[in-house]
């Protein structure tokens, strides 16, 4: 899972995209909770290497930024949307603990989440 995590940081480092924005906000949960949440944070590293797989396509294929922008709406929004309705869920309907490192990473997220 660290080459992953490590993958990932190194696809969003100074990248200015959604993703690498997001990676600032990631780290803390996969350092803080990996051990004890694997399964979840396994998830979540999952959905945000799809965005991260789709800022790479848009450099590969040197998008403008227009371009990119509309690559990120059309493939990265509906991948942040699920991401962003899990985190929610596993808070509302009780699925983790609010106290627990996972339910405080998550809260983290959610408070520095930005449509």
């Amino acid at each position: 899972m660290r080459r992953a995590v490590a993958q990932c940081s190194q696809a969003a480092c100074g990248s200015g995209d959604p993703a690498g924005q997001l990676s600032r906000a990631r780290t803390p949960t996969v350092r803080d909770v990996a051990e004890n949440f694997p399964d979840e944070c396994r998830y979540v590293l999952e959905l945000l290497g799809q965005v991260y797989s789709h800022d790479a396509e848009a450099r590969e294929r040197s998008l403008t930024p227009d371009e990119r922008l509309l690559l990120h709406q059309e493939h990265s929004k509906p991948v942040m949307d699920k991401l962003h309705t899990w985190l929610e869920a596993q808070l509302d309907e009780r699925r983790t603990e609010p106290n627990s490192g996972l339910g405080q990473a998550i809260s983290y997220l959610l408070r520095h989440w930005q449509r």
